[in-house]
């Protein structure tokens, strides 16, 4: 809820930079200030020696190349670890899918509401506002739903009601409709990342959880980001309110492929061997994290 909340304060104060200098770039000076006042609190963070992970002692012994190489191997460690769990391969069956229909979905927001609908562009942050409303008071909701329905059945469920939503604003004929939608919308999306990231924390044994959550994060923003590519192109080709069923069934078609996987999963967690800090190997791809 606080990330959501910070990111439309956000964009709230990039629009009254915008209006009060009327040019753009002091908007992105100010975005690039914070990450590097973020950069400085990170790096005040101490590891303990006995955590120190063996990417950075490759990088120290053996130079970046080693270190390329063991981030690779983590990489490749991880996505074998998602495979081998039927509620971690659910996960991101469900996830890889969802983003792969909302990836294009998102890009194409743009196009709806200024061509499509002819509206100005202020209406952005009455249509977000909608959408973020319902997420935050969602966020209250979550410890309620944690108590009585099992993470992986909310994803189930949230994928195809967004499903639904997403296919309905193809047939928004004005803003309202569409306001109202993603105020339904808001109320899936907070349950849905939280049940995503309890399955993650939970069903992942502590010395696999780094290299199964970077591997989940890799697959996912992959498709997210071939489905940015590809909007335009879609959009082109059948028009953007199509795309919308189109993502709209992809979200369903990954509710009920989670849905099944779920249905049949292990309940054991997946479990790596501890850490070790060894000697960097002299064959690449040895070390793990």
């Amino acid at each position: 809820s606080s990330r959501i909340i910070f990111n439309v304060l956000g964009t709230a104060a990039a629009g009254v930079l915008v209006a009060a200098t009327s040019v753009v770039w002091p908007a992105f000076v100010v975005d690039a200030v914070t990450f590097v006042v973020a950069a400085l609190f990170i790096s005040r963070i101490r590891v303990p020696a006995e955590v120190a992970r063996p990417v950075a002692q490759a990088a120290q012994a053996s130079g970046m190349s080693a270190a390329v190489r063991a981030i690779a191997a983590q990489l490749r460690e991880g996505v074998g670890l998602i495979v081998h769990s039927r509620l971690l391969s659910g996960t991101l069956v469900a996830a890889a899918v969802t983003m792969l229909g909302l990836g294009a979905v998102n890009v194409l927001m743009v196009p709806l509401i200024i061509n499509d609908m002819g509206l100005p562009a202020t209406w952005f942050g009455v249509v977000e506002f909608a959408q973020v409303s319902s997420m935050v008071a969602a966020g209250g909701l979550v410890a309620v739903l944690a108590a009585k329905v099992k993470p992986a059945n909310v994803i189930s469920i949230a994928l195809v009601a967004l499903g639904g939503l997403i296919a309905l604003m193809s047939a928004a004929s004005n803003i309202y409709m569409l306001i109202g939608i993603l105020f339904l919308a808001g109320w899936f999306i907070t349950p849905l990342n939280a049940s995503i990231a309890t399955i993650v924390q939970t069903a992942v044994d502590d010395n696999a959880r780094g290299r199964t959550g970077a591997a989940l994060n890799t697959l996912v923003s992959t498709a997210s980001l071939l489905s940015m590519a590809l909007a335009g192109v879609l959009a082109e080709g059948i028009g953007v309110r199509n795309v919308f069923i189109v993502g709209g069934a992809l979200a369903v078609l990954a509710g009920i492929a989670s849905a099944f996987v779920f249905r049949q999963r292990a309940v054991s967690p997946v479990v790596a061997e501890p850490e070790a800090a060894p000697s960097v190997p002299a064959e690449p791809g040895a070390i793990r994290a």
